[in-house]
């Protein structure tokens, strides 16, 4: 299984995103004349819905996202048509990684077939005596489970949780490339809603396959004790309820919700309490993986808290941007903040990158350190600053500046910038 998965990672490394998402993209189709009726919009829920609680544990099929996708999504049957084809890449590797989880080692097929037949033997033992136990069957289990002397082989379990989080991943980005034909389809002059809503209950549903799978994976890593694979399926945990929640605002939007100050404010509210929620979620795991997982504080620092924050930090911008009701919210995805940042081949070390006092990206050159007074263009606000100083409210992009360096930006050597 560690073969077939490290060769599955590669075809995913490689992906070329960028180009998939302007494959995607182009291919967004206007349909006037498509319409769908309460009763078939309560069928496709109805069919998502059961997806979603049944308690089989085992991911997400790939027919849901392919062959099936008309009967979840509601999509129009052209769309659905050209999306699967637009999309094949993600759901090739999708298919090759459901494939792998199918699999057994001979190590754990050994231990099935052992433990099957002292089964069998032990529930006819227990059948065929003098005097058999009021639940031969469950009598049968126990003795089966003395008697076998090992525990089920835990590196199955181990590629599984990794298998699921790739399936996670792969969803990430079919989510991603969903909310660009939603927003692209709710930014048109002429626009069918049937059509927009069908893409954005399509989305929202990709976002709650994640959650639902991540808690799959957060068992299978629990039945073994593996805990730091726990913690790491509990940051897709957190990253998952992120995108749903980005996404609800993108959708609010579109439909004019967020520009009602009242429903602005109802939805301002809601995405704090999911925030408030997932941060004490966060602190809870932190804590009993350093208390009872065994797991340094270095580790749980690096692999847990440094991209919860950043997903936290992300989140605050978008409360941020609610709270300011002339301001809509778009999302930006990882991938275009690294094209940003990697098109400024001219600045050689970190520093350069800021915020206005309302969250709106500029850059100083040179040194990096602000030499004068101007205003930001989205907003208005004052940025700049003097003497290597900025002015009250800028800030540093911190996200950004952590791109800078993973593209090769050197530290800053300047005194103003050397915490970046």
């Amino acid at each position: 299984m560690a073969k077939q998965l490290r060769s599955v990672h590669s075809v995913w490394a490689a992906l070329d995103h960028l180009s998939l998402e302007k494959t995607v993209t182009s291919q967004v189709t206007h349909r006037p004349q498509f319409t769908k009726g309460p009763k078939a919009l309560d069928k496709h829920a109805e069919f998502r819905n059961i997806l979603l609680s049944n308690t089989v544990q085992s991911v997400v099929p790939l027919d849901v996202f392919n062959r099936s996708l008309p009967k979840y999504s509601g999509l129009p049957k052209a769309d659905s048509d050209q999306w699967r084809k637009d999309v094949e890449p993600l759901l090739q590797i999708y298919e090759q990684v459901t494939k792998v989880l199918e699999t057994r080692t001979a190590h754990t097929s050994a231990y099935e077939a052992s433990f099957s037949m002292l089964y069998e033997a032990e529930l006819r033992s227990a059948l065929m005596g003098p005097n058999p136990p009021q639940y031969p069957e469950r009598y049968a289990l126990r003795i089966s489970k003395l008697k076998v002397g090992m525990t089920p082989p835990r590196a199955d379990t181990r590629f599984a949780v990794e298998g699921i989080w790739l399936t996670i991943d792969v969803r990430f980005a079919l989510g991603t490339l969903a909310e660009r034909v939603f927003s692209h389809l709710a930014s048109q002059p002429e626009r069918n809603q049937a059509q927009i809503d069908a893409w954005g209950h399509f989305t929202a549903f990709i976002y709650n396959t994640c959650s639902r799978d991540a808690g799959i994976a957060f068992k299978l890593a629990s039945s073994t004790q593996a805990h730091r694979q726990q913690l790491l399926t509990s940051m897709r945990i957190i990253k998952s309820a992120w995108r749903a929640t980005q996404f609800l605002v993108i959708s609010r939007q579109s439909q004019g919700m967020a520009s009602d100050i009242e429903e602005r404010e109802i939805l301002t509210r809601e995405v704090e309490d999911r925030l408030s929620l997932q941060r004490r979620n966060a602190e809870a795991i932190r804590e009993t993986y350093i208390r009872q997982g065994g797991l340094s504080r270095e580790v749980v620092e690096r692999d847990f808290d440094v991209p919860v924050r950043e997903c936290f930090k992300y989140w605050e911008d978008l409360v941020t941007t609610l709270k300011r009701p002339a301001v809509f919210y778009s999302a930006v995805s990882e991938k275009e903040l690294q094209e940003v940042v990697g098109s400024f081949k001219e600045f050689s070390h970190r520093g350069h990158w800021y915020t206005c006092p309302n969250g709106h990206i500029f850059t100083i050159g040179e040194c990096g350190g602000a030499m004068q007074i101007s205003r930001c263009h989205e907003c208005g606000s004052t940025i700049g600053g003097s003497n290597h100083q900025t002015v009250d409210g800028v800030q540093q992009a911190a996200n950004l500046e952590r791109i800078a360096a993973t593209q090769g930006a050197a530290a800053s050597p300047w005194r103003w910038n050397n915490n970046v």
